[in-house]
């Protein structure tokens, strides 16, 4: 089982590491304003990293040590799955964009996809966590990551 610190701590993991990702892409791009957009996403990774440390504080001490809701402990299991993936994971992040070069649509690729597997994560942490733990808050992250998601096709469509 986790509790809300070992789930709130992943999060800020793939938040830094989404921080990592989105800055080391904009030092491979050339062009001016994909680097922005880049560096743009970097930063919104570094609001959520600040909510979910936030989170991680709120709660220390308190309830942070309990086990969130999942009975049978299939949402646990699979939130480790998750978490043991491919969402933003720094050790591939570098052999991601070597591959893809200079190539703002490959890269936009490879970020929706890591935003879209964030969201899940994010779906599936919601659901273990009780609305005193600040569940509301997720839900402002998972509104945020799917609007990222937006945002990146459609800059993807532009190229």
């Amino acid at each position: 089982m986790f509790n809300a610190d070992e789930i709130l701590e992943i999060a800020v993991k793939i938040e830094r590491n989404a921080q990592a990702f989105y800055g080391r892409a904009a030092e491979t791009v050339s062009a001016e304003p994909v680097k922005a957009l880049f560096r743009d996403l970097a930063q919104w990774e570094v609001s959520h990293e600040r909510l979910f440390s936030a989170m991680r504080d709120k709660f220390a001490g308190q309830q942070a040590a309990a086990e969130l809701m999942d009975p049978d402990g299939e949402a646990a299991k699979y939130l480790q799955a998750i978490a043991d993936g491919e969402i933003f994971k720094v050790e591939q992040t570098e052999a991601d964009l070597a591959a893809m070069g200079d190539d703002p649509a490959n890269i936009l690729a490879t970020a929706i996809q890591r935003e879209k597997d964030s969201v899940v994560f994010y779906l599936a942490m919601k659901e273990m966590v009780p609305e005193s733990l600040g569940r509301g808050d997720i839900d402002k992250i998972i509104a945020e990551e799917m609007s990222h998601v937006r945002f990146l096709s459609a800059k993807a469509r532009e190229l």
